[in-house]
Formats: C-alpha cells, sequence, structure tokens
C-alpha cells in the first residue's frame, strides 16, 4: 500500500535566497534606523508644545477665577479643577501660585526646562493659606479661591486678596 502523505515536503529552490533575505533585512533596518529618530523627534517637539499650551491654560484658568472672586468681593469663594496631566515623553514639573514676593504671578515649569509665567492685574493678590506658595506637580488638582479682606502678610495694610488652598 502507498502511503499518501509525504513526510517531507522539499522547499523550492532559489539561488539567490542567501543574498535576497539579508540583504532585505539590511535595507528595513536602515530605513528604520533613519525613521524612528525623526518620528521620536517630531512626538516629542509635539507634545512639549502640548504640555506647554496646557500649563498656559490652566493658568490663565486659575487667574480668571481669581479675577472673577475679586470682582464679587468678599466672602466668595469657588473650587475649581486644574488638570496637569502629563504625556507619554513631558509632563508638567509643577505649576506654582501664592507667592509672597509676587502674589500676582502664576509660574510654571515642563519637563526639559521649558518656563512661563503669567501676570494677574496688579491690584489682584492670590496668596495662599499658608502663606507658602502652592507648587502643584503633574496630575489633576482641586483647588478653592476665596476672596477675603484682611492683612495676609501681616505688613499693617489691609487689602482684598484671593485666598487659594488645595482640596
Amino acid at each position: 500500500m502507498r502511503n499518501r502523505y509525504r513526510s517531507r515536503r522539499k522547499l523550492p529552490s532559489d539561488p539567490r535566497a542567501l543574498e535576497g533575505l539579508p540583504l532585505q533585512l539590511m535595507i528595513i533596518m536602515v530605513v528604520l534606523a533613519i525613521g524612528v529618530p525623526a518620528v521620536y523627534t517630531s512626538t516629542t517637539h509635539y507634545e512639549t508644545q502640548n504640555m506647554i499650551q496646557r500649563a498656559e491654560n490652566q493658568a490663565e484658568f486659575i487667574g480668571e477665577k481669581a479675577k472673577m472672586m475679586y470682582a464679587y468681593g468678599e466672602g466668595n469663594s469657588d473650587v475649581i479643577t486644574v488638570d496637569l496631566e502629563g504625556g507619554i515623553f513631558r509632563e508638567i514639573e509643577y505649576l506654582e501660585l501664592g507667592n509672597q514676593t509676587f502674589t500676582n504671578l502664576i509660574t510654571w515649569e515642563i519637563e526639559g526646562g521649558n518656563r512661563g509665567m503669567y501676570f494677574l492685574d496688579d491690584h489682584i493678590s492670590l496668596v495662599s493659606r499658608s502663606r507658602e506658595p502652592i507648587r502643584l506637580r503633574s496630575g489633576t488638582h482641586r483647588l478653592r479661591l476665596e476672596s477675603c479682606f484682611g492683612d495676609p502678610f501681616e505688613s499693617g495694610e489691609d487689602i482684598l486678596f484671593v485666598e487659594v488652598s488645595v482640596v
């Protein structure tokens, strides 16, 4: 009786096979070596610009809410959510507000050394409850803004200011 199935199949013979596969692999590796750094660079640049825009938007958002609290007068308060989520390659190092020296300034820094600042009106002061600057790291934070009247730095002068605290 004859065996219906062959135990071994022969592969077709190609005299170029020894050159063909290694050459194709080398071409693929050269294309990848040229393409991957370009893609990585453009992606990190895009993400850095995105993080800068996010930090600017959040600083402006805090500033606008502080202006509203100041305009509404003493006793008004609001709780806001600040989104400082990072990306894949970059994240926001910090966003700082409530600095005693520059109470009308919000500063921020992106991983990699990009820094920026947002100025409030000269007469609006952001003061933290502890009278120390609040540094928000990458992530989502809830802040309470409250319009207060008093002497936040014991300078002998009562002013209307916006007190900031992390909720």
